[in-house]
C-alpha cells in the first residue's frame, strides 16, 4: 500500500511539473507577443 501511494505521489508530481512548466511558457509566450 505504501509502494501504491508513494508511486502514486511519484506520478502526481511529474505531471504537476508539467502543468507549472506549460504555465510559464504560456505566460512568457504572452509577455513576448504583448
Amino acid at each position: 500500500m505504501l509502494c501504491f501511494y508513494s508511486t502514486y505521489v511519484f506520478y502526481s508530481w511529474i505531471c504537476f511539473n508539467k502543468f507549472t512548466l506549460v504555465l510559464i511558457f504560456y505566460f512568457s509566450y504572452k509577455k513576448v507577443l504583448d
